[in-house]
């Protein structure tokens, strides 16, 4: 079955994006498009992205901004 719901993760700890990219993954019609470690890769992502993900699994601690700062400025663009 060709995946059909599109996930980016974001997240820096590399041991957790790769728990939840395995996770996501065993979900039948589900795929991983990209994982971000930072605001600004995960928005750069973004910016290029065709399609746009259909979900985001969003950490609320990440390097460069606070997860819900980066929720809001997700949202309104």
């Amino acid at each position: 079955m060709k995946p059909n719901i599109h996930v980016l993760i974001i997240e820096d700890d590399f041991r957790v994006a790769g728990i939840n990219q395995e996770l996501v993954d065993q979900i039948e019609g589900f795929h991983v498009e990209a994982i971000a470690k930072t605001g600004d890769e995960a928005i750069a992502f973004l910016q290029q992205a065709d399609p746009l993900p259909d979900l985001v699994l969003l950490d609320v601690y990440i390097p460069d901004r606070s997860g819900l700062s980066l929720f809001w400025e997700i949202r309104s663009a």
